[in-house]
């Protein structure tokens, strides 16, 4: 690995447009040919979070994932896209999912196949930080390669969901939420995060932040163009880098705090190498951030630190019963009485599963306004 980045400006997701940038930005970290012999098994690992369309930027562009399977073929590599969605682990959810976002049409074109396999292996962890053992899809762990290709957007609950978190996607639905529960502090999380990231590791990150998502992500937040395409082989560096794009900083980034700590990654984006285009053309000033804050209420004293913690509400014009965030409630915190939602505060762990995986964004955090004083 050198940890460069390339940086390559791509304003729309016009094919031809976004084949020139992918392929310039593999370019500046050395090519395809550096990553895939021809023969190998090479898993696409996109962000295919849920059923949506990929105009609300929630998911990976297949136009991106499009090219990157081009520049695997090209290398002689038999590229396949594959990934566990949130929700059910179950193959005809995971083919809604490939429907809705573009994948299944892409696919029909040959330049990859897509996986339905959703077995997987228990893997060791002799050197996790937090887990000794992980349960992993099996297309991951029996891949030649694998190449990361994330949305860039911001998380609730992580601040930021780039390369390294975009690897969560290995961990089978089922396992995601026992995961939740035994990791429930942002830090234990972002270092479970870590461990999954070392252990999976993509040789290769190729990052859709042609249109990323601002505020409320991972599914909620509004979309937001960005305009480049990114690459790096060293995705705990790929993260540094594109969170100093949107102006966060590293201590508001659990799993680049605690990457920091750990000697995986630079402390400040300016000790990133780059490639390719100037990345101030690309900066964003204005980018809204989640409105959770990791790391506010560590720092509270503890009698104070419960009147602080965010809530749970639920649009009563929004949410018509079905059931989706109770199924994705690592706690089981929450219930459908009469139609609606209710959550039990007292159960609730603060993960925003419920949030993220909502069809219809019903799911609203909500902070007194003592809390949004302190976190102005």
């Amino acid at each position: 690995m050198n940890g460069t980045v390339g940086i390559v400006g791509c304003a729309e997701y016009e094919r031809t447009m976004v084949v020139d940038a992918v392929c310039r930005a593999v370019e500046a970290v050395g090519g395809m040919a550096r990553f895939v012999r021809p023969g190998m098994r090479v898993l696409l690992k996109p962000n295919l979070l849920t059923i949506k369309n990929p105009d609300q930027a929630v998911t990976t562009h297949p136009e991106v994932v499009r090219a990157v399977a081009r520049l695997v073929r090209d290398a002689g590599g038999d590229p396949v896209v594959g990934d566990s969605p949130g929700g059910p682990n179950l193959q005809g959810y995971l083919r809604m999912v490939y429907d809705q976002t573009g994948m299944s049409a892409a696919a029909r074109e040959g330049e990859f196949a897509l996986s339905d396999d959703l077995a997987w292996e228990d893997l060791d962890v002799p050197n996790g930080f937090v887990t000794r053992s992980l349960c992993v899809l099996r297309p991951a762990v029996q891949a030649d390669l694998i190449v990361n290709i994330p949305k860039l957007k911001t998380h609730e609950f992580m601040h930021l969901t780039a390369a390294v978190k975009n690897m969560f996607g290995v961990i089978p639905g089922a396992h995601k939420a026992e995961y939740h529960l035994r990791m429930s502090s942002r830090r234990d999380f972002a270092h479970m995060l870590l461990d999954v990231c070392l252990r999976v590791r993509p040789a290769l990150t190729v990052m859709d932040a042609v249109v990323g998502m601002e505020g409320e992500g991972p599914s909620a937040g509004t979309p937001r163009r960005i305009g480049c395409i990114m690459a790096c082989d060293d995705p705990f560096v790929m993260d540094v880098f594109a969170a100093g794009l949107l102006g966060m900083r590293p201590e508001e980034v659990p799993t680049i705090q605690v990457g920091v700590e750990r000697g995986l990654c630079p402390a400040r984006p300016a000790d990133v190498r780059h490639a390719g285009d100037d990345p101030e053309q690309f900066r964003l000033r204005d980018f809204r951030m989640p409105s959770a804050r990791p790391g506010f209420l560590e720092r509270i004293p503890g009698p104070l630190r419960g009147f602080l913690r965010p809530s749970l509400s639920f649009a009563a014009a929004r949410c018509n019963g079905c059931g989706a965030c109770a199924r994705a409630c690592p706690p089981k915190a929450i219930t459908i009485v009469n139609g609606r939602a209710r959550v039990d505060h007292a159960t609730c762990i603060r993960c925003f599963c419920c949030h993220e995986l909502c069809p219809r964004n019903a799911v609203r955090i909500v902070r007194s306004p003592l809390a949004r004083l302190m976190m102005r």
